[in-house]
């Protein structure tokens, strides 16, 4: 069991960039404690890592993770607009059954944690603001003058067309238009427009969006 555990824990870890920043500067900049000060809740840390730009990792905007020393569960405010976190899929399928029972009920904005229970959280970075992040790396290559207003032109219009297919909730049409855009990347790779490089930097973004799709 504690073998299973540790091999969990190291599965979380690598799951996001934002659990292996590199610099003091970066963790101090998007680490935060929020159960703190005279009102705290006894034994419990409440620690969250933010990327808001997607500059770090794309699919996450936020992580929060619960650490409840004490022998009882623990229920713990976080205000989030009506936005909805979930319990890590590492976690959802642990092989420990009490972790899985942690939640997040978004009715009342509150993290509900086991006894003697570390929980992580994700809140996913919504789709739209995905392909954003996308549609701003084919903006620089442009502006690098990597690629023609032309060329650029059809790779937006594939990532604008997924992002109004993904904002009316049809996935698959999203996902077969950035299917397109990856189509187009490799034909422009092939022509020699972007280097293989710029492509396959372009290729991965997609591919993450894609797989966070399903």
């Amino acid at each position: 069991a504690a073998v299973s555990h540790f091999q969990e824990m190291l599965q979380i870890r690598r799951s996001s960039a934002l659990f292996r920043l590199p610099t003091e500067a970066e963790v101090s900049n998007r680490l935060s404690f929020h159960n703190t000060g005279p009102g705290q809740v006894a034994g419990l840390i409440v620690m969250s890592l933010s990327d808001a730009f997607g500059d770090v990792d794309l699919l996450t905007e936020q992580i929060v993770s619960l650490f409840n020393a004490n022998d009882e569960p623990v229920v713990f405010p976080f205000a989030t607009g009506g936005r909805a976190f979930d319990l890590h899929p590492v976690q959802a399928a642990s092989v420990d059954p009490v972790v899985q029972t942690a939640y997040f009920d978004v009715g009342t904005e509150t993290f509900h944690v086991p006894a003697r229970t570390t929980a992580v959280f994700l809140l996913h970075r919504p789709l739209g603001a995905q392909i954003d992040f996308l549609i701003d790396q084919v903006d620089a290559l442009e502006a690098d003058e990597s690629v023609n207003g032309g060329q650029a032109n059809a790779l937006r219009s594939k990532l604008h067309a997924a992002q109004k297919s993904a904002g009316n909730g049809k996935l698959t049409p999203a996902a077969n238009q950035l299917g397109a855009f990856i189509n187009q990347v490799e034909a422009l790779v092939s022509g020699g427009v972007f280097t293989t490089a710029e492509g396959a930097a372009l290729i991965t973004i997609a591919e993450e969006i894609l797989a966070s799709i399903g």
